[in-house]
């Protein structure tokens, strides 16, 4: 095997090195920090420590079968301490809240701060899992190549999973159509065309070379219409 150099010694420079390291690599890894781990660092400063990161836990899954590849777990080198409360938002200096761990715990503090919104926070919870587990087990270790990655048919929802509107795709939505009218072909083809030019940029495919470069605009975020969320929640 031949040798490679890795640079930075994060959370991906680690995960790479070790990998290499298995196959039978020479590994080096370059960091021009004085300590290893990326945003798993600390930062210290008169009397103070900081974490240089992570803010959240994400994707657990994810750490578990790295470490499963050598023969481990997480357990065998860290453990989690769950937060209660997770955090604290402060809305200004008289008006602060202190967001719950537990799901039934935060169902209460939504219904509490504007009543019957904690039933929408349970549709958009269901909503998250089904994302979450398609992401996880289905996108996540995509090498990141082409687009058409996105396009897995194992990611299709199953028969138990809310409904997909064929008009609007959005959970919940109108009745499936069982066939796109001719109208709607060609504006789904119409808008993937111009979703790939602004992905690809300058590395369009041939037949959108001679398209200009499209301007990308960054509208606020548009949430299902099954869930509603109370508008106090996105700050």
């Amino acid at each position: 095997m031949g040798s490679v150099a890795v640079i930075g010694s994060g959370f991906a420079g680690l995960a790479a090195a070790a990998s290499l390291a298995q196959d039978g690599h020479t590994v080096t890894v370059l960091e021009k920090n004085s300590q290893a781990g990326g945003r798993a660092r600390q930062f210290k400063e008169q009397g103070f420590t900081f974490d240089m990161g992570p803010s959240w836990y994400w994707m657990p899954d994810v750490f578990e079968k790295y470490f499963q590849r050598f023969g481990h777990t997480s357990r065998d080198f860290y453990e989690l301490e769950r937060l209660d409360p997770s955090y604290r938002v402060y809305f200004s200096q008289s008006d602060i809240l202190d967001v719950p761990a537990g799901v039934e715990h935060l169902v209460h503090m939504f219904n509490r701060r504007e009543p019957g919104s904690g039933e929408k926070l349970r549709k958009f919870l269901d909503e998250a899992k089904y994302k979450y587990e398609v992401g996880v087990n289905k996108l996540v270790y995509q090498p990141g190549l082409s687009i058409t990655e996105l396009f897995h048919r194992s990611a299709k929802k199953s028969d138990s999973s809310p409904k997909i509107s064929a008009r609007t795709n959005s959970p919940l939505g109108s009745k499936p159509q069982s066939k796109p009218t001719a109208r709607q072909a060609s504006a789904s083809t119409t808008k993937s065309a111009s979703f790939a030019s602004v992905c690809r940029s300058r590395t369009c495919s041939p037949g959108l070379k001679n398209q200009p470069k499209p301007e990308i605009h960054r509208p606020r975020p548009q949430f299902s219409t099954s869930t509603n969320f109370p508008r106090w929640m996105f700050f």
